[in-house]
């Protein structure tokens, strides 16, 4: 028995290492106004969002709200993570599984008379076996 208590050994296995997995992230970008509208390209099933940014350029009237998602289940981005009523950017980074082959939408709320931002989604595939 080990001094630890324990019958693992923790030292170098002889084997080779293992091979690192590289990846090169996607974005899809897009620009909203003052409706709901979805990006032109889809995310595919499977694939890992890292990085969602809601960059406002022109601040959106009072009452605004704008949240981003799959426009089924998923939220990536909610209203509570950015205030459209002030040109920022505003960055969420979490790795989250998008589920279905879908097209990011923007759900914008409040029926903002004015506004615009950019939508940009980083994202990766899942790696094959």
């Amino acid at each position: 028995m080990s001094a630890c208590g324990s019958g693992l050994s923790l030292g170098g296995g002889g084997g080779a290492p293992p091979t690192p997995v590289v990846q090169t992230s996607q974005w899809v970008e897009f620009v909203v106004g003052t409706a709901t509208v979805s990006s032109a390209t889809s995310i595919p099933a499977g694939s890992r969002i890292l990085r969602r940014l809601l960059v406002v350029t022109t601040p959106y009237s009072g009452g605004a709200t704008i949240a981003l998602d799959d426009a089924a289940a998923l939220t990536i981005m909610a209203t509570t993570d950015n205030t459209p009523q002030l040109a920022n950017e505003y960055v969420r980074e979490d790795r989250t599984i998008w589920t279905l082959a879908v097209a990011v939408r923007a759900l914008v709320g409040g029926a903002p008379a004015a506004g615009a931002a950019t939508v940009m989604v980083e994202y990766v595939t899942t790696p094959s076996p």
